[in-house]
């Protein structure tokens, strides 16, 4: 019942948004996410880098062209996250939280930020 409801929910986003010029990605799986941990090497910066980055993409629900960029010379200050653009704080009953301010996320108004809250 739920895989009717769920087809027929993208017919009519397919009949609204018409022809895709791209191909639709499967979505990321947390066994997906494991694999990639189990092979990398948190030690490294650079591993753990990108394990910062698949993480909050994840669970912030967030493409990952809005914590990453193609290189160095496309990197906008106006549009990508950066150290000022996260905020670390604890809620009144202590738990601790990351705050990312997207200035550029694909699900609000152009020149507003969206904040992502994530808790450990």
């Amino acid at each position: 019942m739920d895989h009717n409801h769920i087809n027929w929910s993208l017919c009519g986003l397919e009949n609204i948004q018409g022809t895709q010029s791209h191909a639709l990605w499967p979505p990321i799986t947390l066994s997906m996410l494991h694999g990639l941990k189990a092979a990398l090497n948190l030690l490294e910066p650079f591993d753990a880098c990108i394990w910062a980055m698949a993480s909050c993409a994840f669970f912030g629900m967030m493409h990952f062209s809005e914590v990453s960029v193609i290189s160095q010379n496309t990197f906008s200050r106006t549009k990508h996250l950066k150290h000022s653009n996260v905020f670390l704080g604890s809620d009144l009953d202590g738990k601790c939280y990351t705050c990312l301010d997207l200035s550029s996320a694909e699900t609000v108004e152009p020149g507003k930020i969206q904040s992502v809250y994530l808790t450990a």
